[in-house]
């Protein structure tokens, strides 16, 4: 390389190229983080929408069992309170299931809210190392063109 002579011009072409390449690179690390915190909003509402409408399940259900309850605890009262009873503990069953799936979801939630931070933290270090890099190659630009100048 040191026998060919780059132009003053041509220099400045290619670091204005190796910039714009740099400056895409950034750009398409940022839209991919934007795509995945979309992504990551998009799950957190499809979330709420599926416990709305369980919770709304789960209203009717209760609506529709305690009528059943009052109407057949009028008839046999004492039978009723040993059923209740079952269906109590099926309840509490269910509704710790329930709880044990959120904070399941809640732990998802957790690693994707970190999986983001060290994508941003993996850009801002390949931001590093392309400046880096940049400054390098610049220096050794530099070299050559002082070389070519000054020792030919």
């Amino acid at each position: 390389m040191a026998e060919d002579y780059v132009s003053q011009d041509q220099h400045r072409a290619d670091m204005a190229e190796l910039r714009l390449e740099q400056t895409n690179a950034l750009a398409s690390l940022d839209k991919r983080t934007e795509l995945i915190a979309q992504d990551l909003i998009a799950f957190r509402r499809e979330v709420d929408d599926r416990f709305d409408r369980m919770n709304e399940q789960m209203t009717d259900r209760f609506s529709r069992m305690e009528e059943q309850m009052t109407d057949r605890f009028s008839r046999m009262e004492e039978q009723m309170t040993d059923r209740f009873s079952r269906m109590e503990e099926q309840m509490t069953d269910r509704f710790d299931r329930v709880a044990d799936r959120f904070d399941r979801v809640a732990d998802r939630f957790d690693r994707m809210e970190e999986q983001i931070s060290d994508l941003r933290q993996d850009m801002r270090h390949l931001q590093t190392a392309v400046q880096r890099q940049m400054w390098a190659l610049i220096a050794v630009v530099a070299g050559g063109v002082i070389k070519v100048l000054f020792f030919p």
